[in-house]
């Protein structure tokens, strides 16, 4: 239903930082179905920063916890090279650097994915 918008989204290189490995498998056929390319899922921060020095990446989708770390580094350099990205968490009350989520979407857990495909449209 929302394939055809996909294929026109200047961000569909994106990459999945989720440590989660079945809920990253999923985002990734979800949105590879939606005419994206994935890069991942990559399940910690030094996986994800060399994925962005490796390969061209046009999004993100960032899950914050990531067992004993955050995304926020990945955030860091992402922001630095002028890539949007969208987070996703699954605890309530997780606290934010509040510079950091300036300008992107936050999605708590379990989230739609036509709901997070959409984000990744819009991002920007």
């Amino acid at each position: 239903m929302i394939a055809s918008q996909a294929d026109t989204s200047p961000f569909t290189r994106t990459l999945v930082v989720e440590d989660s490995f079945l809920l990253g498998l999923q985002m990734k056929a979800d949105l590879e179905q939606l005419g994206m390319e994935v890069l991942g899922p990559v399940p910690n921060v030094q996986a994800a920063i060399d994925m962005i020095d490796q390969n061209p990446v046009d999004a993100a989708i960032l899950d914050i916890n990531l067992g004993n770390e955050t995304s926020f580094p990945v955030a860091h350099a992402l922001q630095e090279r002028g890539i949007p990205f969208v987070f996703i968490t699954g605890y309530d009350d997780m606290i934010l650097d509040d510079k950091l989520l300036e300008g992107h979407a936050l999605f708590r857990k379990p989230i739609r994915m036509d709901t997070l495909c959409e984000a990744v449209r819009r991002f920007g």
